[in-house]
């Protein structure tokens, strides 16, 4: 399909099959009808050229890599009956910069937004009971997993923290027995990193990676230690 650069899908379609679109990548535009409830995996994969799509309500599926690799995506809004966004359904999407959670969205794959390096963005209805976002942190609210986050958007919290000692390089925590040394499932906040965040702002080094901004070595929750954290590469 690489002369394909612009699609609609007829009124009375209601599933586009997995690989339908799989490297049409000269695609821009698609129009999907009002009839449609499903998109399943890799439909939409590697169509470089797609820059925009616009969801009816009637969709309640999106699929495994759905729209993976779609390079040129800079916004997407969820539609309101959605139920299910599964794994990588828009992951390595490299400008993608915002996304809206409708009201009734209930099921987003954790790697739904993997390797979104540009998502600076995600917006939650308010009425929304199951996810909140702020900057680019997307948060289910009922397993306490941490769906996108960077360590620039890891909220940083004011939590007293026993410092015992601390250079340009290096600063060496005392941790608590309870407290979480970095966001993991359940526990997306009250961590030793959410109170690093607030006491070296952004001096910490990204060695550990997007969660774990610093972090060498760990912890468990209910054993108390020192904690040494990288603060220079």
């Amino acid at each position: 399909c690489s002369s394909l650069t612009s699609i609609t899908i007829p009124a009375s379609i209601t599933l586009i099959e997995e690989y339908a679109f799989f490297r049409c990548e000269n695609l821009k535009t698609v129009s999907l009808p009002n009839s449609l409830e499903k998109i399943k995996g890799a439909a939409f994969y590697v169509c470089t050229s797609l820059k925009s799509i616009e969801f009816p309500e009637s969709l309640s599926v999106i699929g495994d890599q759905a729209f993976c690799v779609c390079d040129s995506l800079t916004s997407v809004t969820l539609p309101n009956n959605l139920n299910s966004l599964g794994f990588d359904a828009f992951s390595m999407c490299a400008t993608l910069k915002s996304v809206h959670i409708s009201e009734s969205v209930n099921d987003i794959h954790p790697d739904a937004f993997r390797d979104c390096p540009e998502l600076s963005t995600i917006t939650v209805d308010e009425r929304n009971s199951r996810y909140s976002g702020e900057g680019n942190c997307l948060i289910d609210k009922k397993s306490g997993t941490l769906i996108k986050g960077t360590n620039n958007s890891i909220i940083p919290e004011d939590i007293p923290l026993d410092v015992v000692y601390e250079d340009s390089d290096i600063i060496v925590i005392n941790k608590p027995v309870g407290m979480v040394v970095h966001p993991a499932p359940g526990h997306s906040d009250g961590t030793v990193v959410n109170a690093l965040m607030h006491h070296c702002a952004d001096s910490l080094s990204g060695i550990g990676g997007e969660l774990r901004p610093g972090i060498v070595h760990r912890i468990d929750k209910d054993t108390s230690g020192l904690v040494i954290v990288a603060l220079s590469e």
